[in-house]
């Protein structure tokens, strides 16, 4: 599971929609208090310009943005060291899906797939 994540945060990079995950995508400043992410604006916004923005923006932890860095930067061999908890999976997978599909303007039938499986055994 979190190397389909590492994969869909480096394939947006690569297709030139990294998500932008160390600054507020409105403001850049950092990114302070608490956290919501907008896949129009590209990424993670702070609570200060949550009210500013007209965009939809979807609740995200502080835990799920690090997780993204962290999926951004390590190799794929080491995801396995990588701990996260149920909801913080869940999270990232709702905001990814979500990112991808603003900028893709289109639905992901292979997302749908994929939910159909269920996790796998190692769910890594």
């Amino acid at each position: 599971e979190l190397l389909a994540r590492a994969f869909e945060i480096r394939s947006a990079g690569l297709l030139g929609y990294q998500p932008v995950l160390e600054a507020c995508a409105q403001c850049r400043q950092p990114a302070n208090g608490r956290l919501f992410f907008s896949p129009g604006l590209g990424g993670v916004v702070c609570e200060g310009c949550r009210s500013a923005s007209a965009e939809t923006l979807l609740p995200c932890s502080r835990g799920a943005v690090e997780t993204m860095k962290t999926l951004q930067r390590w190799h794929p061999e080491r995801l396995p060291q990588l701990k996260v908890d149920r909801a913080t999976r869940n999270q990232i997978k709702t905001l990814m899906y979500n990112y991808l599909s603003y900028h893709l303007e289109r639905e992901l039938k292979s997302a749908a797939f994929l939910e159909r499986l269920g996790p796998g055994e190692d769910d890594v």
